[in-house]
């Protein structure tokens, strides 16, 4: 296989990446979306089945001020059901003029009765990254996208962090992707020079694009998590696995969704996305379709993401970890 120079994987520029998670008018920065003027509540939303799910709340969002949980089912939205409605639809009802209200229908679980909740829309924004010490010893980090910003955001947090950690924590839970450049570029900063990342194998010929870290890592830990659930997928397994083999990272959570298809995106209306590639981790491993198993399974559910300083997988980690 041939090696990719930085200046080849800037030109290839390829998307990674599935609609496995909706953000609620939460637009992620640096997303084209961002300059959107469409408001909403607050809520990222994943499918289970047939049901709309809360998977996290942006921090400071109309929905936080309502007491809507991660976990919670959206049942009804302005009184249609969600039930069975694809992701990006039931998000879209959520979406509308900043200052409209919108009527709510939630169930804590299922099968509990529901509650009506009204909430009026604002511009809410969701930070690609972002970090917090846990305590003097834990360093956490949410990548919940990999943008063209996202490697200077790491970056950054660990600038902001030097020597203040033994323990590292990535967390790519419902990180469905994003640039294949960012994904390596961020990569790098944890990984020795000439430490593989991983490879592109061209559709439909069997060539291929091996990617290698190009700089020294910015940053040393003694240990480092990756936490992973069923909605990781594509770009930020990719980056698991590199930092599983080359970072010595231990990945947390569940079973991994198993997506590794490489896509051109297309501006013009109506053009499907053309599959490029095929991903493949550092070892020359595949994870599409089966997805990358956790060396340690948590023992809650990894979907759910709360604020760190209350996220019940962090607790569980750092008692185990005895940092917490």
């Amino acid at each position: 296989m041939q090696q990719l120079s930085r200046r080849s994987h800037r030109a290839f520029a390829a998307t990674l990446g599935i609609v496995a998670l909706v953000t609620a008018c939460a637009h992620v920065h640096g997303s084209p979306e961002s300059g959107s003027r469409k408001a909403g509540v607050g809520l990222v939303l994943a499918r289970r089945g047939a049901l709309s799910v809360v998977a996290e709340l942006v921090p400071g969002s109309p929905a936080v001020r309502t007491g809507i949980l991660p976990g919670d089912v959206l049942s009804a939205i302005d009184g249609m059901a969600t039930a069975g409605r694809p992701i990006s639809e039931v998000a879209a009802l959520l979406n509308g003029p900043s200052g409209s209200r919108v009527d709510l229908l939630l169930a804590r679980q299922q099968g509990v009765a529901s509650q009506a909740i009204s909430i009026i829309r604002e511009p809410v924004s969701l930070l690609a990254v972002e970090s917090s010490l846990l305590d003097d010893v834990t360093l956490y980090i949410r990548i919940r996208s990999f943008l063209s910003n996202t490697p200077a955001d790491v970056a950054a947090a660990l600038g902001r962090a030097e020597h203040a950690g033994r323990t590292l924590i990535l967390d790519v839970r419902s990180n469905s992707g994003g640039k294949l450049e960012s994904v390596v570029r961020t990569a790098e900063l944890f990984l020795a020079r000439g430490t593989r990342i991983g490879t592109v194998e061209s559709v439909p010929s069997s060539t291929g694009e091996t990617f290698v870290s190009e700089t020294e890592p910015i940053a040393d830990f003694d240990q480092v998590f990756i936490l992973v659930n069923q909605d990781t997928a594509a770009g930020a397994e990719l980056f698991s696995l590199a930092l599983r083999a080359g970072a010595n990272g231990m990945v947390v959570g569940e079973r991994t969704f198993g997506f590794a298809t490489v896509e051109t995106r297309w501006s013009e209306p109506g053009r499907r996305p053309r599959v490029d590639g095929v991903l493949r981790g550092p070892r020359g491993e595949t994870f599409d379709g089966i997805g990358i198993e956790p060396d340690i399974v948590a023992p809650v559910d990894p979907s759910l993401v709360y604020p760190p300083q209350s996220d019940p997988l962090l607790r569980w980690l750092m008692r185990r970890d005895g940092t917490g």
